[in-house]
């Protein structure tokens, strides 16, 4: 997702909407897309607009190139988040598709797509998250899913999801409040396995099914196709 970083934004504010017609943006060059790595986590900076943050919990993080890959302290084989920088591309896409909503062009069908919100609070997110969670459709394909719990954290560069169950969030960054960055989050946690890339085939079916819940079956279609755009493979992540 588009790390936009402005001073201020209401709460709660939907983004304004309206072109008509609007088709699937491209995903865009993926090769001007740099990584970065941290001794704790995978994420995006906001200077190079990037979207999320995946904690690894005490593993290792090395940067090779645009390849990231996460070495377990207990020595396991290395487990490489390959597709990363296509995910985020395809991804910012999607988001943007999101921004404008209204109606859009899919492959000679038309229909209309809602646009995202901005939610500005920590007790309106838990609300919203809880709630999403506590779908059917959710509940019925992550069998066992636990609740999240969503916090603010500081810095203005990234949001992350942390495997205890736990969602950060810098407040002050209205990029960070979009529903798509939660959604994001959500499909961590409901696609969760320390044996799987994160961004994985596995993420990706996730993130569809959350976006189904948040948005409807056409903001799925949209996030499929963009993917697909993208030469991702997404699998059944049950």
């Amino acid at each position: 997702m588009t790390a936009l970083a402005s001073s201020a934004e209401t709460p709660k504010e939907r983004a304004k909407t309206g072109i008509a017609g609007a088709k699937i943006p491209k995903p865009m060059d993926t090769k001007k897309v740099m990584t970065e790595s941290t001794a704790t986590s995978v994420g995006r900076s906001r200077n190079s607009g990037d979207f999320c943050t995946r904690w690894c919990g005490r593993q290792e993080v090395i940067k090779d190139h645009s390849i990231l890959v996460v070495v377990s302290n207990a020595g396991d084989l290395p487990i490489i988040d390959r597709d990363r920088a296509l995910v985020y591309s395809a991804e910012d896409a999607w988001s943007k598709a999101l921004d404008r909503g209204g109606r859009f062009d899919f492959f000679g069908s038309t229909f209309t797509l809602p646009t995202q919100r901005i939610i500005g609070d920590l007790a309106t997110m838990q609300i919203v998250v809880d709630h999403w969670l506590s779908s059917t459709q959710l509940q019925q394909n992550f069998p066992g899913l636990s609740k999240i719990q969503v916090r603010s954290r500081r810095g203005q560069s990234k949001a992350h999801y942390e495997p205890a169950g736990i969602i950060a969030i810098p407040l002050d960054q209205p990029w960070a409040c979009k529903e798509a960055v939660l959604a994001h989050e959500v499909a961590h946690h409901c696609s969760w396995t320390a044996q799987l890339p994160p961004h994985g085939p596995h993420f990706r079916s996730a993130l569809i099914q959350v976006a189904e819940v948040v948005f409807g079956v056409e903001a799925g279609l949209v996030l499929r196709a963009s993917y697909d755009g993208a030469g991702l493979e997404v699998t059944h992540a049950s």
